[in-house]
């Protein structure tokens, strides 16, 4: 039988019904080690980082949607809120389904100062059917310190009936009432953390920021890099981080597959390739640079010489017919048969 080379060309990354999502473009994959980036968009300064904050909250004005007048943490809430306003009223006072107890949640930025507003996530402690529309009344919100940093209350924005209405988004409910202390500078050094760890990716950029900079490296492995501040940037550390920004660092793409079997979705590195391997699944037979392989497709056999990409592998399964779920089982079957060059994530 005649050999063929059976690959399939790219098609103009579109997210196809089935589906797969390519993460690096046909320009990019000419040259992907050579193209560069800032140092800034590939880390962060240790230190300048968001933080948690969360609270325990009372919405009110759920027209009977709210949590049960068996529910004995509401009634304490209610009871408490209205003695303060008021005279003293006991638990067994409060017969209200208008109210519910929620939980909740909110991410604040490094530097983040008095009077600014950030949004908080809201989502019900209780048996409350809905928090549509409701009032979310004058709320703490506290660090892990145990300090109150924030203050929340508003509107819950109504919502449709057919979603999960236990669970909500108040876009800048939450007033910062106490700025959050970030160090980023101790023992006169400033340490960059790398989003994806890589001893590679690390020792290179050591070594520019020696070069570029004539800044020591007091220490570096594979996810942290120690800069020393020199004397005459002691007091002027805004510019000392902006220089460490702004370098152009080789943009070192990882090596990674990422897939996600509940939607289908699979994101590949654009070097991340396939080694010798042999497929057989539901009649299809694949041979990955395997002797002896052949492509005849009225038997079902395919032959890929080379070593593939991921892409082209997966161009070759879609072509032939495999579906999402066939496809993600074939990469992990030949994840674990170590043909994988790469690091495979699941979802």
């Amino acid at each position: 039988m005649k050999r063929i080379m059976f690959l399939v060309s790219l098609i103009a990354l579109i997210l196809l019904p089935g589906t797969t999502l390519f993460s690096q473009s046909q320009e990019q994959a000419a040259s992907p080690k050579e193209s560069e980036v800032k140092l800034k968009e590939i880390s962060y300064i240790q230190g300048f980082r968001e933080n948690q904050l969360s609270g325990i909250g009372v919405v009110t004005g759920l027209a009977g949607k709210g949590d049960s007048q068996s529910s004995a943490m509401m009634r304490k809430f209610l009871a408490n809120i209205v003695s303060n306003y008021t005279d003293q009223v006991s638990e067994q006072d409060v017969r209200s389904k208008n109210s519910a107890v929620v939980l909740l949640t909110a991410d604040i930025p490094a530097y983040v100062q008095p009077g600014e507003r950030v949004s908080i996530q809201i989502s019900s402690l209780g048996d409350a059917k809905s928090l549509s529309g409701g009032v979310l009344l004058q709320s703490p919100l506290q660090g892990a310190d145990g300090i109150v940093y924030a203050a929340a209350q508003g509107v819950i924005p109504a919502s449709e009936e057919s979603i999960n209405n236990t669970v909500a988004l108040l876009p800048g409910g939450a007033i910062i009432e106490k700025a959050v202390n970030s160090r980023i500078m101790e023992d006169n050094r400033v340490t960059i953390i790398l989003k994806e760890p890589d001893y590679t990716a690390a020792a290179k950029i050591s070594e520019i920021i020696e070069s570029e900079t004539g800044f020591e490296i007091s220490f570096a492995d594979a996810s942290r890099i120690g800069v020393m501040v020199p004397e005459e940037y002691q007091t002027r550390s805004v510019a000392f981080i902006a220089m460490l920004e702004n370098l152009n660092v080789p943009a070192l793409f990882a090596d990674k597959v990422v897939i996600n079997p509940r939607t289908g979705v699979v994101v590949m590195g654009q070097d991340v390739r396939i080694g010798k391997v042999a497929v057989s699944y539901k009649g299809l037979k694949i041979s990955v640079g395997m002797d002896g392989g052949f492509t005849d497709k009225e038997s079902e056999s395919f032959l890929i010489e080379d070593r593939p990409s991921v892409e082209q592998f997966v161009d070759l399964l879609r072509e032939i017919g495999v579906d999402t779920k066939g496809l993600i089982e074939i990469l992990q079957a030949v994840d674990h048969a170590g043909a994988l060059f790469g690091k495979l994530e699941v979802m």
